[in-house]
């Protein structure tokens, strides 16, 4: 299993963190206990919470269990963080620090929930079934490697209610109704699974980029996991400082005897990728050089000599973007070379 919880931002969630924390630890019991008790339903094809149960055999059946994980996540958090501020009054800090009126709120508060507000997102597999949840925002994304290129998804149905800083949230008093789900019983399962919280898809999106990232980080896998937890450890702090300013957690299931396999097939993907980006450059380049050649033969107003400067200054720009693919695909290469002499190695 992996699972993530991102605490919320800003004064009036001033003990997220331990609202986080306890969050991970008791969805990782919950877990457990689901698959005890038997969770599966074998035979299922790829479904989630916005199909209908009706129409798809078996779905109200895992529907149900699923919303009984959820009920006892979020039952037994509330009881936990109840536990916690009764147990741990207000810190010298936290009168200090936090706005008057926020720890007023929770002090008359009946359940604190708000101060210990936070995200969660999981995904568990057995070897019959796998499944994956979320409330709030961040990405949770699969990769399946088909005919040796990459397919990510996000099998989570997405939540429209979390758009810019607002996102749904374990402490809403509606938590139930705001989990989402996807669940599969016909053994295809991911090659890998990502869960990141949303620092990181606020700084990539949640298309090419933020795909770029983690098959960059399948790379740094392959090498070793100590070395990829160290990669993560840092990169994650530079990122977030050129981009989200937020902070950053990323969990990944994958299965280290084809790391190194899929990170050939990924550089190969790669290397096809640039050359076909150059091969639409290296036309794009000719074009624009046929109509400079013309235009400037042409030239008869003002707007006809802008529009040149125009073409000229977008094939200086395609040029040094074509010259950087070709240093981009010699990297490509040489990492290539290192991941195959891996792979041989391990042979």
């Amino acid at each position: 299993m992996a699972i993530v919880s991102d605490g919320h931002g800003g004064e009036r969630y001033f003990r997220s963190d331990v609202g986080s924390k306890l969050l991970v630890e008791i969805t990782a019991e919950a877990i457990r206990q689901f698959m005890k008790l038997g969770g599966g339903y074998g035979g299922m094809r790829l479904t989630t919470s916005n199909d209908d149960p009706e129409s798809v055999p078996g779905l109200g059946v895992v529907d149900h269990k699923l919303r009984w994980l959820f009920s006892s996540i979020i039952a037994q958090w509330n009881e936990a963080i109840e536990r916690h501020a009764e147990e741990n009054p207000l810190s010298e800090w936290e009168l200090t620090h936090v706005d008057e009126k926020y720890w007023n709120e929770f002090l008359s508060a009946k359940s604190p929930e708000k101060t210990y507000g936070c995200t969660l997102m999981a995904f568990f597999r057995t070897s019959t079934y796998w499944a994956a949840f979320q409330i709030g925002d961040g990405k949770l994304l699969t990769l399946n490697m088909v005919d040796g290129e990459p397919v990510f998804a996000q099998p989570v149905p997405w939540d429209d209610k979390c758009f810019l800083n607002k996102t749904t949230s374990i402490c809403d008093s509606k938590a139930l109704d705001e989990f989402r789900y996807c669940y599969c019983s016909d053994k295809s399962f991911p090659t890998a699974v990502f869960l990141g919280s949303d620092g990181l898809d606020d700084t990539y999106g949640d298309g090419e980029l933020l795909e770029n990232f983690y098959m960059n980080v399948m790379l740094e896998i392959a090498k070793g996991k100590d070395k990829a937890m160290k990669a993560l450890v840092s990169d994650l702090t530079e990122i977030s400082k050129r981009g989200s300013k937020d902070d950053m957690s990323v969990a990944i299931i994958y299965d280290p005897s084809v790391a190194v396999d899929i990170a050939v097939q990924l550089l190969s993907y790669q290397m096809t990728r640039n050359i076909k980006r150059r091969e639409s450059l290296d036309s794009k380049i000719a074009d624009l050089e046929a109509l400079i050649e013309k235009a400037g033969s042409e030239i008869g107003s003002e707007s006809q000599r802008i529009e040149l400067e125009y073409k000229k200054k977008d094939l200086v720009k395609a040029k040094e973007a074509f010259a950087n693919l070709q240093l981009q695909w010699q990297r490509l290469r040489g990492k290539k070379g290192f991941y195959q002499r891996l792979a041989n190695t391990q042979k």
